[in-house]
């Protein structure tokens, strides 16, 4: 399995990502797990941090 995603560019990432259905009013929301079981929705991520987690997931 890769540990690495393809270098498709951040923007084409943040595109497809956007049609996810857990965008609501143009905002991207993530489900993120507290702990097994648990999940929270979470829509406040600032877009400099989600773009600094997109390049670190493409280059490793």
């Amino acid at each position: 399995m890769p540990v690495v995603a393809p270098d498709l560019g951040t923007g084409k990432y943040l595109e497809l990502m956007g049609l996810d259905k857990k965008v609501e009013a143009g905002k991207m929301r993530f489900v993120l797990l507290k702990e097994i079981g648990r999940a929270v929705v979470h829509g406040e991520v600032p877009s400099d941090l989600l773009r600094q987690t997109l390049e670190a997931c493409v280059h490793g």
